[in-house]
């Protein structure tokens, strides 16, 4: 039996992770990038290839299926890391080349997703991450050590901040940071954060030094940029630059945990006993409403239009607040609407 085979130049396989708060575009953003990486692809090689999507969003995983073509494969709860893997895994066996994952917040902060794991764990919180997080590392291998280009998704963590507009005081939703641990996006060659309103990316962090200070719209002329750079060029030093960006991305991850293991032993405390502890009420869905509707009142004299109130509710889990919301819900809005 011959031991040849043919020789292929070695490349980088190109990790592209997009972060932005809800309705900012980041499942769109994600097919015109590999779109443009495929063009690029097909027209060097003169081979057809073909995306697989892994999708988290329900029907919204369909929203584009006349525009773009792609094999889409719908993960629902649990979100473990393992339902991932396998995903990752029959994207690979399939030959595929270009994986889009939109997104990967949920095996972080999905049903079943990794925080869920790590809250159902008995005993102490530090000791529960050693349980945890190999298996949150072998997703993150899954997706960043295999032979395939990624362009994953990521939730930022929307907040809402007071702009200016026309003399008026309008809330403006942002992202600050995202759903998954500090330091993800280190591990990928380019971050992108994706603004809301404009839609207008800028790089986190690039190891392609393309789009260092280049801010607009990603389109497709994005994705034939990146695989062009991850085809070309000294593969040995790009391999080493991102190898080393990697790491730094496990570092920030493992000073996550220990600072968690330092907020504990800080806390560790003696308890009142049990007949001297004052357990604040919990307040009822009327009180939490009338707040609501306080701090509604204040924002409609600053100029807040009816549409960002439906917002802050959605994103709380109810469309209007009723005695029948779950306090906790109510609670959540009326936290945001107070920090406005």
């Amino acid at each position: 039996m011959s031991g040849f085979k043919k020789a292929v130049r070695d490349y980088i396989w190109a990790k592209v992770l997009l972060v932005a708060p809800s309705g900012a575009g980041k499942s769109y953003s994600a097919l015109r990038v590999t779109k443009g990486m495929i063009q690029a692809h097909e027209e060097k090689t003169d081979e057809k290839a073909s995306v697989a999507f892994i999708g988290t969003e329900s029907s919204r995983d369909k929203y584009y299926a006349n525009e773009f073509d792609y094999d889409l494969l719908q993960l629902s709860a649990p979100f473990t890391p393992e339902s991932y893997i396998e995903a990752i895994q029959m994207a690979i066996d399939g030959c595929y080349k270009f994986l889009i994952i939109d997104s990967t917040t949920h095996e972080w902060a999905g049903t079943g997703g990794v925080l869920d794991i790590h809250s159902k764990i008995p005993g102490n919180s530090y000791t529960a991450w050693a349980r945890v997080t190999p298996r949150h590392n072998n997703f993150l291998d899954a997706m960043i050590e295999t032979p395939i280009h990624v362009i994953a998704t990521v939730r930022g963590k929307d907040e809402y901040v007071m702009e200016e507009v026309n003399g008026k005081q309008v809330p403006k939703k942002v992202a600050m940071g995202y759903s998954q641990r500090d330091g993800y996006e280190y591990l990928f060659t380019t971050s992108f954060m994706i603004e809301q309103d404009t839609h207008i990316a800028s790089a986190m962090k690039d190891n392609t030094h393309i789009f260092e200070n280049a801010n607009a719209v990603l389109t497709e002329k994005h994705g034939v940029a990146i695989y062009e750079w991850a085809t070309g060029g000294d593969v040995a030093e790009k391999q080493a630059e991102l190898d080393k960006s990697k790491e730094e991305g496990k570092r920030i991850m493992q000073e996550s945990i220990e600072k968690e293991k330092e907020t504990q032993s800080s806390q560790k405390v003696e308890s009142a006993p049990d007949d001297e502890k004052i357990e604040t009420p919990k307040k009822t869905a009327k009180e939490l409403i009338a707040e609501i509707t306080t701090e509604s009142t204040r924002l409609t004299k600053a100029g807040m239009a009816p549409k960002a109130f439906l917002e802050v509710f959605a994103n709380a889990g109810f469309k209007v607040p009723k005695d029948d919301v779950p306090v906790e819900k109510l609670q959540a809005a009326l936290d945001v609407l107070k920090g406005m």
